[in-house]
């Protein structure tokens, strides 16, 4: 098994198509089959302010980002071992806890994140 952690960060090859960094947000050890993440996009003022991340959060961030709440994924453990064991997930650093905490922030005050995801992190007392 994958043994996945809040916090772990990871690209998902997908051919040119998806080249953000992905979080998981949530606590796989709580709810294997229900694991969220987030991904962060390049800022721009009609995305999501929520959460705005730059290279001192995370040593992948290049430039001034912000996280697409909109876009976060509900997942189980056995798909990311899936795709892990396929070559399609690249792991990266590890997300600090200051980070941790900032992504969960923002996914406490945006309106975009779907109702599913929210109410498991609510679910892990991870949101209000």
């Amino acid at each position: 098994m994958l043994n996945v952690e809040i916090g772990d960060a990871f690209l998902l090859r997908r051919k040119g198509i998806d080249d953000h960094l992905w979080v998981v947000i949530s606590l796989p050890q709580v709810d294997r089959d229900n694991v969220i993440m987030v991904n962060l996009t390049s800022h721009a003022a009609n995305k999501d302010q929520s959460c705005i991340a730059g290279p001192a959060d995370h040593p992948w961030i290049q430039h001034q980002s912000c996280v697409s709440y909109r876009d976060a994924k509900c997942v189980s453990e056995e798909k990311l071992d899936n795709l892990r064991d396929s070559g399609e997930l690249i792991p990266q650093d590890h997300a600090s806890d200051e980070f941790i905490r900032k992504l969960l922030e923002g996914a406490n005050i945006t309106n975009a994140m779907p109702g599913k995801c929210l109410e498991i992190l609510r679910q892990q007392d991870l949101a209000d």
